[in-house]
């Protein structure tokens, strides 16, 4: 689904995302949430696509907190007012670069509008990925929104040919790769979010022989189409309890009473969004540079951002505490 062939149903979700944040008085800490990611990504710090629960956000989408059109992936806004109201805090990620895969939690900011005593705590998630991405982003003038998996892209997926590539480095998830040979976006999230699962063993299983499981109904099986009939993901449950009343008594058998255990779709689609973009430009770095050059140049860059990684840090964390700090100081003079 595109905003360009459904504006009407984007704006009708969109006015029922914005009397919902109405409803909670939490307009202020949402617009404070978009300027600091916007202040971020002025002050050169990456910026991914998004992380848990605000990726089911059509508002955070288009306030550029998040990188994933909720609609065109059909992530439920239900799992947004449930985390939001229990005040879960929200996740934006950030990506410096790097040889070494890492995930650290930075100390989380609580934005406050102050008019309205409402609270929002911010975490910011630092995902320490490959410092050559930054090389090959700079070698490139496209704009990341039209990055997509083109076939050269999808190529290095289906081969198993993700050395340094985000989420897919090891030897046992590139076997995986070659074995799933995943056709699009969603598939990739499939194989990211259960590697190394007997699940994942079972769908593929069920996609070389195609017995996907019948759930019933027209809806349920859209809700379970991308997963092969298997359910994997937290927004496929909270549809599926959505549809229960209107499925066979022997089809919601096969529902559980809770999502434990479950995946979430919106953060598997948007950690592996930063991955296409990493195999997007290798697809491309790869046709300019032949092998003992590309080996030389990560060789020479490993050194730079060993050398540089303790004020490179430092310089990150001073600005985010600025840019926190700037949004804090337009808000003060607003009100």
């Amino acid at each position: 689904m595109k905003l360009k062939s459904q504006p009407r149903y984007y704006r009708q979700c969109l006015l029922e995302e914005l009397g919902f944040i109405d409803e909670q008085g939490s307009a202020g800490v949402m617009l404070q949430v978009a300027d600091l990611v916007r202040d971020l990504k002025r002050a050169g710090v990456y910026i991914g696509p998004g992380q848990g629960y605000a990726t089911c956000s059509l508002l955070c989408f288009c306030l550029g907190i998040t990188g994933i059109d909720p609609l065109e992936y059909e992530l439920p806004f239900a799992m947004f007012e449930d985390r939001f109201r229990a005040h879960e805090p929200m996740a934006i990620t950030t990506s410096p670069g790097g040889l070494e895969v890492a995930q650290n939690i930075l100390p989380c900011f609580t934005l406050t509008d102050e008019c309205l005593e409402e609270k929002l705590t911010l975490e910011i998630v630092e995902m320490t990925t490959l410092l050559v991405q930054k090389d090959l982003y700079e070698a490139h003038s496209e704009p990341l929104q039209a990055i997509w998996l083109d076939n050269p892209t999808l190529s290095m997926f289906e081969q198993g040919d993700t050395a340094r590539i985000f989420g897919f480095l090891s030897v046992g998830i590139q076997e995986k790769l070659r074995e799933f040979k995943p056709r699009n976006h969603r598939e990739l999230a499939l194989v990211y979010a259960l590697y190394p699962t007997e699940k994942l063993d079972n769908i593929l299983r069920i996609k070389n022989e195609r017995t996907v499981r019948d759930w019933g109904s027209v809806a349920a099986r859209r809700v379970m189409r991308e997963s092969f009939g298997e359910l994997v993901y937290v927004e496929q449950w909270i549809q599926l309890k959505q549809l229960e009343k209107t499925l066979p008594e022997s089809v919601r058998a096969w529902i559980p009473d809770n999502s434990d255990g479950l995946q979430l779709r919106g953060q598997a689609l948007a950690a592996t969004r930063i991955s296409i973009e990493q195999a997007y430009f290798k697809s491309r770095a790869q046709g300019r540079y032949d092998d003992s050059e590309r080996q030389d140049r990560v060789r020479r860059i490993a050194e730079a951002w060993n050398n540089a990684q303790v004020a490179d840090k430092a310089r990150r964390k001073e600005a985010i505490t600025q840019a926190c700090a700037r949004v804090r100081e337009r808000r003060k003079h607003n009100d």
